[in-house]
């Protein structure tokens, strides 16, 4: 059974077009390095994932083009600006 990732809305207090919205793609070079990811309303445009990990491995994944957080020297990891739901999906 595939996996796919859900919006919640952004992990601050901020509004969020995207909530309800199903994960389609991810570009970790975008915007100058701290990426761009592409939701969709439609569940049959969504990204396959085989299980829950491999939602969580990319969710998690740090980009090789911006590594680090100028911020802050932590690891950068821009899809964990999205609070977010995994589901089970036929």
């Amino acid at each position: 059974m595939p996996y796919v990732m859900r919006c919640l809305g952004f992990a601050g207090d901020f509004p969020c077009d995207t909530v309800g919205h199903y994960f389609k793609e991810f570009d970790p070079k975008a915007l100058g390095g701290v990426g761009d990811a592409v939701w969709t309303p439609n569940p049959t445009e969504a990204a396959r994932f085989p299980d829950p990990a491999a939602v969580f491995k990319m969710y998690n994944a740090v980009p090789k083009c911006h590594p680090v957080r100028t911020t802050d020297g932590k690891p950068n990891k821009p899809m964990t600006a999205y609070h977010i739901v995994v589901e089970a999906i036929e």
